[in-house]
């Protein structure tokens, strides 16, 4: 999933990552912002083999919809969210 995600994200040329969800998406998001600008084909398992850390990272903008969280508030402010980076 990682390494489809910085697939795409290099195709589209992105310049942040949107992580939306609880723990395990918003650390993918992170991932995928890691390996972003790494020049060679590098993949997630070589990133955390290594276990060096990235010498940079595109922004994340994380969106936490953990439990507990009022869902009509977040569908709220996702479209708000939405509408600012569509214009």
């Amino acid at each position: 999933m990682i390494d489809d995600a910085v697939r795409i994200g290099k195709e589209f040329k992105a310049q942040a990552v949107l992580g939306i969800g609880g723990g395990s998406p918003i650390d993918t998001a992170k991932a995928v912002a890691a390996l972003l600008p790494v020049d060679k084909n590098a993949n997630a398992r070589e990133l955390f083999m290594e276990r060096k850390p990235p010498q940079s990272s595109l922004p994340v903008i994380s969106i936490n919809t953990t439990h507990g969280q009022e869902p009509k508030l977040i569908d709220t402010m996702l479209r708000r969210f939405m509408r600012e980076i569509i214009r």
